[in-house]
């Protein structure tokens, strides 16, 4: 209760989550300010409206040959998301990471929006090892084996000892 000619001042605090929009009375705005200044001069019904807070979502691949990402966009605030990481041929899922800091291992994290955030998913090329030998040992050497990433080419080489010829190269027992 107020006097005619006083000051009032009425306040809006937003609940996390919320964000403030405005005062309004009998639907029109009158205030864009949470505080709201006037001078009393009658009877007022002043309606604060709040809207619940919307966040980005922002998903990338290091390196981007790496694999695709799905998931990000824009959020309500308390609401679920579901960011997913696929990986290309030759390349592997590492995790999610937030400004540097890994936040998951799973290709699929799922957790509840409070905030904007920026994930990144790591991929990692996919390495093999080539081992090499010769049979019988004493028949020459070989060379190139070793660890090799997804596409990389690898040349083995047979070298004969006096006496023996190479004959072919085998893997589990068939012919290469």
């Amino acid at each position: 209760t107020y006097n005619q000619g006083q000051s009032c001042t009425v306040t809006a605090t937003a609940n996390t989550g919320y964000s403030f929009v405005n005062w309004t009375e009998n639907g029109t705005q009158v205030s864009t300010n949470a505080n709201y200044t006037f001078t009393v001069n009658g009877n007022r019904n002043l309606v604060a409206h709040f809207q619940l807070q919307t966040y980005n979502i922002t998903v990338s691949a290091d390196p981007t040959a790496g694999g695709s990402v799905t998931g990000g966009g824009t959020f309500n605030q308390g609401q679920s998301c579901t960011v997913t990481a696929t990986a290309n041929t030759g390349y592997t899922f590492v995790n999610w990471t937030e400004n540097g800091t890994q936040v998951s291992t799973n290709a699929s994290y799922t957790f509840t929006v409070n905030g904007n955030r920026n994930l990144v998913a790591h991929f990692q090329l996919q390495t093999y090892n080539i081992t090499v030998s010769a049979d019988p040992t004493a028949g020459g050497s070989v060379t190139g084996g070793g660890t090799y990433n997804q596409g990389q080419s690898c040349t083995v080489t047979a070298t004969a000892n006096t006496g023996y010829t190479f004959v072919n190269w085998t893997e589990n027992g068939t012919q290469s």
